[in-house]
C-alpha cells in the first residue's frame, strides 16, 4: 500500500469514528449533554482536505478545543496520531455511558426492591 492509499484508508476510519462519536440527529451542547464530546467533520473534496473540530465537553460557541486539518501534505503518522486521539475520545465517552447505565440500572433495581417491600410482594 503506497502512502496516499494509507492516508485514504486512515481518513475513512477517522470519518467513521467521527460518526460513532456523534451522528445525524445528535445535538451535543455543554448545558444539555452532560459533557459528551461533539465532533464536527468536514470534507473538502475540491482540495482533498478534511477538517475536524473537537469540542471535548460538548459544543459551546464556535471555539473548538482541538482543530484538526489533514490533507495531502500531512504525513501518514499525523493521520494515525489523530485517529488515536479520536479513538481515546470515543473510548472515554463509551466508558462514561456504561458507568451511567450501570448506575441507572442499580437505582432501578433498588426502587423495584423498595416497591416490592412496600406492597408486600
Amino acid at each position: 500500500m503506497n502512502d496516499l492509499e494509507k492516508k485514504k484508508e486512515l481518513a475513512k476510519r477517522i470519518a467513521i469514528l467521527c460518526l460513532e462519536i456523534n451522528s445525524i440527529g445528535d445535538e451535543r451542547q455543554i448545558e444539555t449533554d452532560e459533557g459528551k464530546p461533539c465532533v464536527c467533520f468536514s470534507l473538502y473534496g475540491n482540495v482533498g482536505t478534511i477538517n475536524i473540530d473537537v469540542f471535548e465537553k460538548g459544543w459551546e460557541d464556535y471555539y473548538p478545543d482541538t482543530h484538526i486539518r489533514l490533507g495531502k501534505y500531512s504525513t501518514s503518522a499525523e493521520f494515525s496520531d489523530w485517529l488515536a486521539y479520536l479513538e481515546e475520545l470515543y473510548k472515554g465517552q463509551t466508558v462514561k455511558d456504561e458507568i451511567k447505565k450501570e448506575v441507572e440500572e442499580r437505582k432501578d433495581k433498588e426502587l423495584s426492591g423498595e416497591t416490592d417491600k412496600a406492597v408486600g410482594a
